[in-house]
């Protein structure tokens, strides 16, 4: 059992205070999730890629009362960290991957959040990552994607709190310019940066087919 699954176990009440000040020493996550919500359209069923505990999702949708979101993730235990009031917004799918929700009906999205999934997908296997969260849009529809740049002091302790707390070994994090360039390859242009240069290393981007309108804010 990895570090951090320990030491949350051991916790007990204390493990949602604890998590949420890790969580602080790497991104401030009421700050991003605030800058992240304006891609996403209004009226909005949201579906929500490898959201873990669910931090970013239950900020969001804090700020979103119009908006409802699936959770996908292959983990036994996700969206801990959702509060109650916004629990019957949310649908929750543990242990399914994506072609496992595909293939048993699940419906396509408008939108698509993927935040900080992509640098624990081993490399050779992002290219059909990607291709899975495309799969998952609405035509027209919107997936951004919010990852941690190397080149950072605060990428470096992210990497080895991840190899050596969190427990995935093959964590390898991805540039913007590199991400940009592989969502081109499939099809999809970048918005704008989504979040502001304070907080770096976290970036985001949300990506559309070439020639979709883009959504109401």
């Amino acid at each position: 059992m990895a570090l951090g699954a320990i030491i949350r176990r051991l916790a007990g009440p204390l493990e949602r205070p604890l998590c949420d000040a890790y969580r602080a020493l790497f991104m401030d996550v009421r700050r991003c999730a605030q800058q992240l919500q304006a891609a996403i359209p209004v009226d909005c069923h949201l579906i929500d890629v490898g959201g873990g505990d669910g931090a970013v999702l239950d900020a969001i949708l804090r700020m979103r009362p119009d908006v409802t979101a699936t959770m996908l993730d292959l983990k036994d235990a996700v969206g801990k960290f959702l509060t109650p009031e916004i629990a019957s917004r949310i649908e929750i799918h543990t242990r399914t991957s994506i072609d496992a929700y595909l293939t048993q009906g699940g419906a396509p999205a408008a939108c698509i959040l993927v935040s900080d999934v992509v640098h624990h997908v081993p490399s050779e296997a992002r290219m059909a990552f990607l291709r899975d969260c495309i799969r998952l849009m609405q035509p027209g529809g919107t997936l951004i994607i919010k990852d941690v740049a190397p080149g950072h002091l605060v990428s470096v302790a992210s990497v080895y709190a991840d190899r050596y707390i969190t427990g995935d070994r093959h964590v390898q994090l991805i540039a913007p310019v590199d991400l940009v360039r592989l969502m081109r390859g499939l099809g999809l242009n970048a918005s704008e940066a989504l979040l502001a240069p304070m907080e770096r290393p976290n970036y985001a981007f949300a990506f559309r087919v070439a020639d979709a309108t883009p959504p109401r804010a």
